[in-house]
């Protein structure tokens, strides 16, 4: 059983990683790495 608080920091952590991909894709100029795909797929 998940709670709302657990909801809640999970979309925080994945918010953080998009964030961080969105980041490198700027820098670097290119599409961000498939970080996130195993991120959905774990919870």
């Amino acid at each position: 059983m998940i709670t709302s608080t657990t909801k809640r920091v999970v979309l925080l952590a994945f918010a953080a990683v998009v964030a961080l991909n969105a980041s490198a894709c700027i820098g670097k100029g290119k599409a961000p790495p498939p970080a996130p795909a195993p991120v959905i797929s774990k919870y």
